[in-house]
């Protein structure tokens, strides 16, 4: 994901049901292009949604597979 400006950023993964699965906070990320991983091994297989949102007020979500 990329950042138009400095933030603090949230990534939120969620079932299909939206029941939360795992949140992960990343404080004081700069401007510019990031990767993060995400833990996927103790997921069933399935679809799931992933959400990231910025302290400043902007997000995106998608949906990503995990295939066993």
């Amino acid at each position: 994901f990329s950042l138009a400006k400095t933030s603090d950023v949230t990534i939120e993964v969620r079932d299909m049901n939206s029941r939360l699965i795992n949140t992960i906070t990343l404080k004081n990320l700069s401007a510019g292009e990031h990767i993060t991983p995400i833990q996927t091994s103790d997921l069933a297989a399935g679809q799931y949604v992933y959400g990231i949102y910025t302290s400043v007020g902007g997000g995106i979500a998608s949906k990503f597979t995990v295939a066993k």
